[in-house]
């Protein structure tokens, strides 16, 4: 843990410094425009540049940091299972588009379309009551499958999608969940691969040479299920769908100071 911890101390203090020059920069570019400086306008778009790549940046770095601190938490090591830290969390906002932003070079490269019309993705975000830190992970997991598989459909579309949706009475009468969903096109997975994609270190048979451990659908169903959910796979008309549903809770939350307690007891 100490080995992990000490490069994000030192990427923290790299940001830092990065936004101090940034502004030094700033105030540099006011002053040749005020001056009149043929050059104000190249070190304008500069400036600009270098704030949109700190931006950039600081995004990855609070995402790997939400990644470590998820990880290594020591409760889990503790109890021998995930423990989870549930906080009111706004889905999209706070977990899927961080992740989105960042796969979103890498569907790019390949050529991946990203529909967000068909996913049903609400124009409102609602609170849900996750741990938002493992859920992130289950969003990378399932972003980067998404990289991997997507292939072209038979209208030589090549896309993924994303979205939710709310089922009534899913887990039981008065009991409310929600389905989240990453579709992909392609080939469907092979039926005699379906009944094992979601155990440890399996990999499919139309994997082709795409690298991967065959612990990624694992994991995202053992989080899944610490939070009282379900995972699911099912093939559509052009490609395949992966999903999870998760009970409708939004709150109450107990204080961190009592979270700990109760790590400590076990």
């Amino acid at each position: 843990e100490h080995n992990i911890i000490l490069p994000n101390i030192s990427l923290s203090l790299y940001l830092r410094k990065l936004k101090s020059k940034i502004k030094t920069l700033k105030a540099l570019e006011c002053s040749c425009s005020q001056a009149g400086s043929p050059r104000a306008q190249e070190l304008h778009e500069l400036v600009a540049e270098m704030e949109q790549d700190y931006q950039t940046l600081e995004s990855q770095y609070r995402g790997v940091s939400m990644f470590i601190e998820s990880l290594f938490r020591p409760s889990h090591f503790q109890k021998g299972h995930l423990v989870l830290r549930r906080r009111t969390t706004r889905v999209f906002s706070e977990i899927i588009k961080p992740q989105l932003q960042l796969f979103l070079p890498k569907f790019q490269e390949r050529n991946i379309e990203i529909d967000v019309g068909l996913g049903g993705v609400p124009d409102i975000d609602f609170p849900l009551s996750v741990d938002k830190g493992l859920m992130a992970q289950v969003y990378a997991n399932l972003f980067s499958n998404a990289v991997k598989y997507t292939r072209t459909n038979q209208q030589g579309r090549r896309y993924m999608s994303f979205g939710r949706e709310e089922l009534k009475d899913f887990f039981g009468p008065g009991k409310d969940g929600i389905k989240f969903n990453v579709f992909t096109t392609g080939p469907h997975i092979p039926p005699e691969d379906i009944p094992h994609i979601f155990e440890e270190g399996y990999r499919g048979s139309n994997i082709e040479a795409e690298p991967g451990t065959g612990r990624g659908l694992y994991f995202m169903r053992n989080v899944i299920e610490t939070h009282g959910g379900v995972v699911g796979y099912e093939p559509t008309n052009e490609g395949n769908n992966f999903y999870f549903v998760l009970p409708l809770i939004t709150g109450p939350e107990p204080p961190i100071a009592v979270e700990l307690a109760d790590t400590k007891k076990a």
